[in-house]
C-alpha cells in the first residue's frame, strides 16, 4: 500500500498514510453495514446443491420455510437413502427414508439364503407352470437387527414437532428407562418390567420377568392395593407349573414354589399364601403360612 517503509516515514508521512488507512476502514465499513441492513431474499438463490461421490446435500430458504435435503445413491446397494428437515413458524419435520430397487432384488427360497444386509431379497411362491402366486420383498433393519417385508417400494421414518406435540411414525429403539406421567398416575418402562404407579408411588400394576442369574427365566403379574408396603397379589410361570397368590415367590428360583424341587417339599422357606397348577403332575397345591396341603388333580372325572 505504502512504497515507503513506515519506519523511515516523517510526521507528515506518518499522517498521510494514517488517513489512507481510516478511508480504506471508512468505505469497507460502509459497505458492511449496507450488506447487513439490505439482507433479504434477493440476496439469495432459491436454493443450493452440492454434489460428490453419489451423495447430494440441497439447502432451500423461502420466507416461510428451511428446508435441508441429503441424499445417497449407493452404486453397490440395492438401496438408495435420504433425509428431510423441514422448519416452518408451525413445525419442524424430520423425515428419514430408504427406497428399494426392487429389479435388483435377488430371487431366495429361504430367508436362511439372506446373508447380505445390502440386498434386497424375494421369495415367491409360484404354481405348477412358474405363475407367480405371491411374492414377498425384504430388507434388513438394522435397528431391529431382523430381516422386514418390505411394504411398497420404500421404507421411511417420520418425526414431527408442533406446539400440540410429537408425531413419530416407525421402529423406535430406546435404551434407558421411560417415564409417562399424567396429573395422577405415571407408568415407567424398564428393561425387564413395565410399572403403573399411582400419584404417591404404590405399585398398582407391574409385568415383568423375574431376572435371576441375568436370565427372564419367570415371567409374572404383580397386581397391587393400598399401600406399596403391603404384599402384591402376583401370578408367575415357575419352571413347573403357574402360582397364584401373594409376592413371597418372587425372590425365589427353581422348579417350585420357595426354590424347591418337588411341590410339597421345604414348606418353610415359603410361608406365603396361594395356589400352585403343578404341570408336571397335573395335581394343585395350595400353600398358606408354610403349610401345603393337595386340593386338586387332573384325575377327576365329571359327568
Amino acid at each position: 500500500m505504502f512504497d515507503k517503509d513506515i519506519s523511515k516515514m516523517d510526521f507528515k508521512e506518518l499522517r498521510s498514510a494514517v488517513q489512507t488507512l481510516y478511508d480504506a476502514y471508512e468505505i469497507m465499513r460502509r459497505k458492511y453495514e449496507d450488506a447487513i441492513n439490505n439482507l433479504d431474499s434477493d440476496n439469495f438463490s432459491d436454493g443450493y446443491t452440492v454434489e460428490q461421490n453419489n451423495m447430494k446435500a440441497q439447502v432451500q430458504i423461502t420466507a416461510d420455510a428451511i428446508k435441508t435435503m441429503v441424499s445417497k445413491a449407493d452404486l453397490k446397494s440395492a438401496l438408495s437413502a435420504y433425509s428431510t428437515l423441514k422448519q416452518t413458524a408451525d413445525a419442524i419435520e424430520t423425515v428419514v427414508s430408504k427406497g428399494a430397487s426392487l429389479g435388483d432384488a435377488e430371487e431366495v427360497n429361504s430367508s436362511s439364503e439372506m446373508v447380505d444386509t445390502d440386498k434386497v431379497y424375494v421369495i415367491r411362491n409360484t404354481d405348477e407352470d412358474g405363475n407367480i402366486l405371491s411374492e414377498k420383498y425384504y430388507y434388513y433393519n438394522d435397528l431391529s437387527e431382523e430381516w422386514q417385508v418390505l411394504s411398497g417400494d420404500s421404507i421411511y421414518t417420520l418425526f414431527e414437532q408442533t406446539a400440540e406435540g410429537f408425531k413419530l411414525r416407525g421402529n423406535v429403539l430406546i435404551s434407558g428407562d421411560v417415564t409417562l406421567k399424567s396429573l395422577a398416575w405415571y407408568t415407567k418402562m424398564f428393561g425387564d418390567k413395565l410399572v403403573l404407579c399411582d400419584g404417591n408411588g404404590n405399585v398398582k400394576l407391574e409385568f415383568g420377568a423375574n431376572t435371576i442369574f441375568d436370565k427372564f427365566e419367570y415371567p409374572y403379574i404383580f397386581i397391587g392395593a393400598g399401600e406399596s408396603g403391603t404384599k402384591k397379589g402376583c401370578i408367575e410361570k415357575m419352571q413347573k407349573g403357574l402360582w397364584i397368590g401373594d409376592s413371597s415367590v418372587y425372590n425365589y428360583e427353581g422348579e417350585y414354589p420357595g426354590g424347591n424341587t418337588a411341590p410339597t417339599d421345604g414348606a418353610e422357606t415359603l410361608l406365603g399364601t396361594g395356589i400352585f397348577f403343578d404341570f408336571e403332575s397335573s395335581r394343585i397345591f395350595a400353600y398358606k403360612s408354610g403349610l401345603i396341603s393337595e386340593i386338586g388333580s387332573g384325575n377327576a372325572v365329571f359327568g
